[in-house]
C-alpha cells in the first residue's frame, strides 16, 4: 500500500484541479481505509494490490467527499502496485521493514512539496528520517503523484 503521505499528496493534488468536493472530508476518507485493524473490510478485497472497486461502489457514493477520497484511495493501492511498484515483493527479507523506511525518508519531502498537514489521527504515526531511499524513486513518485491526481475518479466508475 502506497503510505499516508503518498494519499494526502495525491488527494491534495486532486482537490485542487477537481473542484467540488469537502477538502477535510476528501482527506478524511483518503486515510480512513489504513486506519482500521481489518483492512480487507476497507479496501473491499485480501490486500491493498487487491481492491474491488465494483463493490465499494455498489455500497457507497463517490458523490459524497468522504466517500470520493475513499474510492481515491483505493484507486491509489491498485495503480501504486500494479503500475507504479509492481516489482515489490513482499515476501522477500525485510523488505517491508526497508519499504517502512523508505516512506519514513519519503514522508519530509512530499509534506513540504505538497504542503502537507497532517491529520492529528495520523501524527504520531508518520516519521520523518533521513537516509537513502532502497526502492522508491522520488521522480518516479512525483510522476504518480502526478497522473493520478490528473485522472478524474468517475473515469474508474
Amino acid at each position: 500500500m502506497a503510505n499516508y503521505t503518498i494519499h494526502i499528496a495525491i488527494a491534495k493534488e486532486y482537490l485542487r484541479k477537481h473542484e467540488g468536493y469537502n477538502e477535510v472530508e476528501f482527506i478524511k476518507g483518503t486515510i480512513y481505509p489504513d486506519m482500521v485493524k481489518d483492512k480487507r473490510k476497507t479496501h473491499f478485497g485480501e490486500n491493498s494490490a487487491s481492491c474491488n472497486l465494483k463493490e465499494f461502489l455498489s455500497k457507497y457514493s463517490i458523490k459524497d467527499s468522504y466517500n470520493a477520497g475513499w474510492f481515491l484511495h483505493l484507486i491509489v493501492d491498485i495503480q501504486f502496485y500494479h503500475n507504479y511498484f509492481n516489482d515489490w515483493d513482499s515476501n522477500e527479507n525485510n523488505n517491508k521493514e526497508v519499504l517502512y523506511q523508505d516512506y519514513d525518508i519519503i514522508n519530509g519531502e512530499l509534506i513540504e512539496k505538497y504542503n502537507i498537514l497532517l491529520p492529528e489521527e495520523i501524527k504520531n504515526i508518520c516519521k520523518i528520517k533521513k537516509g537513502e531511499l532502497t526502492y522508491i524513486n522520488m521522480e518516479t513518485l512525483f510522476e504518480f503523484i502526478e497522473e493520478l491526481s490528473n485522472k478524474s475518479i468517475e473515469e474508474y466508475t
